[in-house]
């Protein structure tokens, strides 16, 4: 099984300033960010004690201030930064405690040590019995775990070894020096002649540590009494089989790397130890090509075999393993050069990616049985699945009945719902098809009543307007005469009792003695009698226009008695053209002269009145639809909109032009339903008084 690509995580630990061997304090750091920063400007280093700074020293530090000036401030982010105040066991606890629980689980480790003389990498990897460092934290959690799971079996071996002027020995078995390396397909690089001790304890593994520390190579320098002059690995095998015989295998590497030295930077008492600051310089330099390599991220050639440490830890850089750096530094502005390397290096070294995956063990016994075990599970679970099958398949023939029976009487409640609906449909459907024949019956009555007083009051008009012919005949030739008399002209006219208007003429040519007054008063009377037969005539129209009215309202539908037809969006700019031709039947009722001109002259009225209102909706919305586009066009050519904000008016300018469609389409739909509806009533009345 593989992990995704997996970086090599790297931190970085500061230890505390050395006084009064060390000078100054040129690096800070922040823990809340995990960055490390160098100090450019003198003034914010604390003050120097110069007693007990040599002459030298002081031009050493003003040298490296000006270079320091030079690059300007330094800074670099890590995965985590620890301060002096942190401990070793802390660090285990966030940093490599997921790499050995993992190991646990089959994969490769590997937790370095890396950094310069005296920066603390022993100190991080060993510790002290009171502060324990990383490497016996490890085996104490290993322990600890194992004692803890009961579905494997673990068995674990470890060895200890050291790599010094490029030779290769072997710390737990003293003169076995010198071991070769070979390539193995199944388990890697591997170490010729390498003692592996299995172990059961934590103090056993605590004791052969110990052993292996006092035969590793450490010698005295200026800078250090008690300095590692060799790289070492202390590697820890771990095998785990589960109950069902799987085998799996992880190796976890601590290595302690020898720190890199500079030879000006102490005293070289012997020729042995200047090949040995050589050897280490040359391994570490071979390290960081190869961690350059790796870092590229290129298909190309990795030096591993320019060193035999790089070749032993092929595996853990970019190849099958999990890795972290822990890269320890000194804060002394005397040790700046090497701290700016290792950062350097630490910054490179967490872009390579390895690429973790489980090691199992396969041998032909533990595969055979393995695939024994897992055919007796198949079974079973083929067993258990068949009975299974076989009780699912009865559940679903009784299901499939059950489901049958539900179906049936479910189309029977359908059928018998249906019938029922259907008959208070029906009886729903009668009573109010009677409702309407009651009340078309009484409308019927009701316009046969008024048709019968139509009729009366038209003959009664038709006698009035007959006696109001002649007696405007008869007050004509009267008033002629009068003026005859008048002007001096006596006409010769013969009394006779049976013409009212010659027996008045008679009396006026025998009583010439009267006053002009006479006449006058006569003239008045004939005035007010036409005056009287007027009114009792306009009267009597307005009656029959108020009773027509009243029966084409009662006959035309809801929306046509509205005296204002509004239309249901408030929003709506056609709300004030009022939809209504009831008013036109009205006015035209009452100023119609002949019942025989009623069809024609009506509905050229209705039909102007449509126009008008037709005309009045287009220039509404012809005025509304011109107005948003001047208002749109405006706002689509100000600079200062981007194209989201004109594509966002275009959308709105688009979806106002559709709903100002519909309102002209709607205004436009109800007037003409208004407009036929009208039709139809006026057609349905006209048929009734024809019959």
């Amino acid at each position: 099984m593989k992990l995704r690509k997996e970086t090599i995580k790297v931190c970085v630990r500061m230890r505390p300033l050395l006084r009064p061997y060390e000078d100054e304090d040129v690096w800070t750091i922040d823990q809340s960010r995990n960055s490390i920063c160098s100090i450019s400007n003198p003034l914010l280093s604390p003050p120097l004690d110069l007693s007990q700074i040599s002459l030298n020293s002081l031009k050493e530090r003003d040298v490296r201030r000006r270079y320091t000036d030079f690059l300007g401030t330094q800074q670099f982010n890590f995965d985590k930064i620890y301060s002096p105040s942190d401990t070793s066991q802390g660090i285990y606890e966030q940093t490599c405690k997921p790499i050995v629980h993992s190991v646990l689980g089959g994969y490769n480790g590997a937790i370095f040590m890396y950094g310069q003389t005296t920066s603390g990498k022993t100190y991080t990897m060993l510790g002290t019995p009171e502060l324990p460092g990383v490497l016996p934290c490890a085996i104490r959690d290993i322990f600890k775990l194992i004692s803890s799971e009961s579905d494997y079996e673990f068995n674990i071996w470890v060895s200890y070894l050291e790599i010094y002027n490029e030779q290769i020995n072997d710390l737990l078995s003293p003169g076995s020096s010198n071991l070769k390396i070979k390539e193995d397909k199944r388990f890697g690089v591997q170490i010729v002649g390498l003692t592996q001790h299995q172990v059961w304890s934590f103090d056993q593994v605590i004791m052969i540590m110990n052993f292996g520390e006092e035969h590793r190579m450490y010698r005295e320098t200026s800078i250090h009494e008690h300095s590692s002059r060799s790289h070492t690995i202390f590697r820890v095998y771990v095998e785990s089989v589960d109950k069902q015989g799987k085998r799996t295998f992880g190796c976890l590497n601590l290595i302690d790397l020898a720190g890199s030295e500079r030879l000006n930077e102490f005293e070289v008492k012997e020729q042995e130890q200047l090949g040995e600051t050589g050897h280490i310089n040359r391994s570490l330099f071979v390290l960081a090509h190869v961690i350059n390599k790796l870092a590229e991220g290129k298909q190309q050639h990795i030096p591993y075999r320019d060193s035999k440490l790089t070749r032993i830890l092929q595996q853990a850089l970019g190849g099958n393993s999990l890795a972290v750096i822990i890269c320890t530094i000194s804060p002394a502005g005397m040790n700046f050069h090497q701290t700016l390397s290792t950062l350097r290096f630490a910054t490179r070294a967490k872009t390579v990616q390895n690429d973790p995956q489980i090691n199992e063990i396969t041998d032909d016994s533990s595969s055979i049985q393995q695939y024994k075990l897992e055919i007796d599970k198949l079974k079973s679970e083929l067993d258990i699945n068949n009975q299974t099958l076989v009780k699912i398949d009865k559940q679903n023939k009784e299901l499939v009945k059950q489901l049958q029976i539900y179906i049936d009487e479910a189309n029977t409640y359908k059928e018998a719902l249906k019938n029922s609906h259907i008959a208070s449909e029906n009886s729903d459907k009668s009573g109010e098809i009677k409702q309407l024949r009651e009340k078309y019956n009484a409308l019927v009555g009701m316009f046969e009543e008024e048709k019968v007083k139509k009729n009366l009051l038209e003959s009664e008009l038709k006698s009035q307007n007959k006696k109001f012919e002649e007696f405007m005949q008869n007050h004509k030739e009267t008033q002629k005469q009068l003026e005859d008399y008048l002007k001096g002209q006596r006409p010769v006219v013969q009394v006779s009792e049976g013409n009212f208007i010659e027996n008045i003429v008679a009396t006026i040519n025998t009583e010439l003695t009267k006053e002009l007054t006479g006449n006058k008063i006569w003239i008045n009377k004939s005035k007010e009698l036409c005056e009287s037969y007027s009114s009792e005539i306009a009267a009597l129209q307005d009656k029959y226009s108020i009773i027509l009215s009243k029966i084409l309202k009662e006959a035309l539908p809801p929306q046509s008695q509205n005296s204002e037809n509004e239309l249901p969006n408030s929003s709506n700019i056609f709300q004030d053209i009022h939809i209504n031709f009831t008013t036109v039947l009205e006015e035209f009722l009452r100023s119609a002269n002949s019942s025989s001109d009623l069809t024609e002259i009506m509905i050229e009225k209705l039909k102007k009145q449509h126009e008008n209102l037709s005309l009045q909706i287009e220039n509404r919305y012809e005025k509304a639809r011109s107005s948003l586009e001047n208002y749109y066009q405006k706002q689509v050519t100000r600079p200062e909109l981007d194209a989201a904000t004109i594509t966002g008016l275009t959308a709105q300018h688009s979806e106002q032009l559709q709903d100002l469609r519909n309102q002209y389409e709607n205004s436009m739909q109800i007037l003409e339903e208004t407009y036929l509806d009208t039709l139809k009533v006026l057609d349905e009345f006209l048929s009734a008084e024809g019959s």
